[in-house]
């Protein structure tokens, strides 16, 4: 099994300090990715036991343009799948649309509100370790 470690996938990485603060304070490893290709690249590299994607980051230029799509969390939680068929994908989004949630819920992923108190975030994350 690999060591404590997560996967973020946000292009708004000054969002998610006090919640890297946190995971350094639990001692919970992390990488931050500021696209959806950088993220699909560490991922076929590294070993995680989550990945926390926000649906609004950017792919990439390198991966639209191998995808041929626009920019969409979507896609990239689908080629998440492609990767690593189970790790537990936590979409951690302002994105609050029925349609977008579905497809979360349809790829295996859980949608998380930004809205919400960090330490939802923080023990849904604890809860895979």
């Amino acid at each position: 099994m690999c060591e404590k470690k997560v996967l973020i996938i946000d292009d708004e990485k000054w969002f998610f300090e006090p919640i890297l603060d946190r995971l350094t304070y639990e001692k919970i490893g992390f990488d931050f990715c500021i696209s959806g290709s950088q993220g699909l690249e560490y991922l076929k590299a590294n070993k995680y036991r989550v990945v926390i994607l926000d649906i609004k980051v950017t792919l990439g230029r390198n991966l639209q343009h191998l995808l041929g799509k626009d920019a969409s969390g979507i896609s990239i939680l689908e080629e998440i799948r492609k990767i690593e068929h189970r790790i537990p994908v936590i979409c951690f989004t302002v994105l609050n649309d029925e349609e977008i949630r579905d497809k979360i819920l349809k790829l295996g992923g859980k949608h998380i509100l930004k809205a919400t108190d960090d330490d939802e975030l923080i023990n849904t994350i604890k809860k895979h370790f």
